[in-house]
């Protein structure tokens, strides 16, 4: 494993501070679009090419500044964008289902994944704001890579290098799979299927224009 950590490293190496902080802010955008780029575990290998608490907190910001941006490109794609009514209708409904229907849903985004092309659940949410949704997601994503950056560092303070990178990589790719396994289990208790939400949220409108008829 420290041969391939090494590997990658000496990939970085040479991108220098402003190379690397600019490298992680173009990652975490193309995340926010779902391709699966496995972010976390590049953002791991960036904090090893200086494995500082400053370095740490410096490499948060990018990823805020990745994930923010990311959301409000999807944001104003979808705004600009004739998105088919069926599909804005399964994403309400979705909305709907989530454990918190608002933008709060973003700082248990940071734990539990729910939600893919977050920008454009933005502009589809009839409840959710861009400005709350940037918030929420700067607190989520502060709160979650300044965690992960001290436990890195402590990491470094107090093992060898090699043991300090091979349990670095180890933590990030742990805290990837049981965020997901919380994600696959919230899913499977509430037996979400697209195709149910959405006649769930169509029953819910015809409610309410029988409650305005009236």
């Amino acid at each position: 494993m420290n041969g391939f950590i090494e590997f990658i490293l000496s990939f970085l190496a040479p991108l220098g501070p402003v190379g690397l902080f600019a490298f992680l802010i173009i990652v975490y955008v193309i995340d926010a679009f779902a391709l699966p780029i496995f972010p976390d575990v590049i953002y791991s290998f960036v904090f090893m090419a200086d494995p500082t608490l400053e370095w740490g907190i410096i490499i948060a910001l990018a990823v805020v500044i990745g994930e923010n941006t990311g959301m409000i490109i999807l944001y104003y794609i979808a705004e600009h964008m004739n998105l088919p009514h069926r599909i804005k209708r399964v994403m309400q409904a979705y909305g709907d289902f989530l454990i918190v229907s608002d933008e709060r849903m973003l700082l248990i985004q940071r734990v539990a994944p729910m939600l893919m092309f977050t920008g454009v659940f933005v502009s589809v949410l009839e409840n959710w704001k861009l400005s709350r949704a940037l918030f929420y997601n700067t607190v989520g994503c502060i709160t979650k890579y300044i965690l992960l950056s001290i436990v890195y560092y402590f990491f470094f303070q107090t093992l060898s290098l090699e043991e300090a990178q091979r349990y670095s990589l180890i933590l990030t790719i742990s805290v990837m799979a049981i965020c997901l396994f919380l994600s696959y289990l919230k899913k499977r208790k509430d037996g979400w299927r697209a195709t149910d939400a959405a006649r769930r949220f169509k029953d819910k409108m015809n409610k309410k224009k029988e409650e305005k008829g009236k």
